[in-house]
């Protein structure tokens, strides 16, 4: 009773925040209008519809209740903490975050899957989407360009994301393709459709997309090219350990938290810029191998650095952040 007492505060702090900005004015957000009303309704009152005196209400009821459920009653407070965005910007970040990995057809997939897989399997799979929901809208609201609208916003990652996660399991290191596949194999023993097993299993790293995408517009390259030179630095630097080290610290107050969130975020910019280096130095092929010979001092030095720091037993936020500092040098 408590935790629907605080989620129904939360949706209407955020819906009277929301009704004052202008969000609801976006016209890309006409389809949440739209599914306010029931189907045989949609183009029969369609003018009446668009022009209805309480749209924007509907639109913003509609979009703080998704957000709320989605991310959790903290959600936007979270994400705020985080980027030091407005709740226009967590609202524009949360839309294109939710269009352009095709959350609500991947949610409602699992939704259809009631009774037909345990219910710990099922509430995995949502925790899978909740936790790219939280982590997406904070890169989003950060570097997220919404100058012209959240359509383009969502065309332009949507359709990389779309691209390059179905190659993932061939683009990325060996590892990471054995264990895309483990564990879409894991969810289809559980009785999870192959297609969505392969899809949750996927998003973890087709996270790292966005990324990948500014790395490719920046340098005037493929998303394919971007992308193996996006996983070799990864690889080269041990980025990933650092990252599974830092998912095992429990932060001791909030002001850890944020701390924490800095040095992945400073980690997370070094690795994009140094893929950029190579992407302008060896654009024909993104050849990350030449570019760690032309600077092998460098990552040779930086390299034996961060391998110190993932070795050592508790890493702190601390350590982690040194670890972003010495990649960012």
């Amino acid at each position: 009773a408590e935790i629907g007492v605080l989620l129904a505060y939360a949706k209407i702090v955020a819906l009277d925040a929301l009704v004052a900005t202008d969000v609801p004015d976006d016209d890309y957000l006409t389809d949440i209008l739209f599914d306010y009303f029931p189907e045989g309704m949609q183009k029969k009152w369609k003018a009446e519809i668009e022009g209805h005196r309480l749209r924007r209400e509907i639109i913003g009821t509609l979009l703080a209740n998704s957000m709320i459920n989605r991310g959790g009653p903290t959600f936007i407070n979270r994400v705020q903490d985080r980027t030091g965005g407005t709740i226009a910007t967590v609202a524009r970040a949360y839309i294109a975050t939710r269009n352009a990995f095709d959350m609500p057809r991947l949610n409602g997939e699992i939704d259809a899957l009631d009774a037909k897989i345990s219910g710990a399997l099922q509430l995995e799979l949502y925790d899978h989407l909740k936790s790219r929901v939280v982590s997406q809208t904070v890169w989003f609201a950060r570097y997220g360009d919404f100058g012209n609208s959240v359509a383009d916003v969502v065309k332009r990652y949507g359709s990389a994301i779309s691209k390059l996660s179905q190659k993932l399991e061939d683009i990325a290191p060996t590892f990471i393709g054995d264990r895309i596949r483990s564990e879409a194999a894991r969810f289809h023993e559980g009785c999870v459709p192959k297609k969505l097993a392969l899809e949750i299993a996927r998003l973890p790293i087709a996270a790292l997309i966005p990324d990948i995408v500014l790395a490719a517009e920046r340098t005037n390259t493929s998303l394919e090219k971007a992308a193996k030179a996006f996983f070799s630095v990864t690889h080269t630097f041990r980025v990933g350990r650092i990252v599974e080290a830092a998912r095992s610290i429990e932060t001791a107050d909030y002001y850890d938290g944020l701390a924490l969130d800095r040095a992945m975020q400073s980690l997370h910019r070094a690795r994009r810029d140094i893929v950029i280096d190579v992407l302008t130095e060896h654009k024909a092929n993104g050849d990350a191998d030449k570019w760690c010979e032309a600077h092998a001092d460098e990552v040779e030095r930086t390299t034996a650095q961060l391998e110190t720091i993932v070795e050592v037993e508790g890493v702190s936020v601390s350590l982690l952040t040194v670890a972003a500092n010495v990649l960012a040098d």
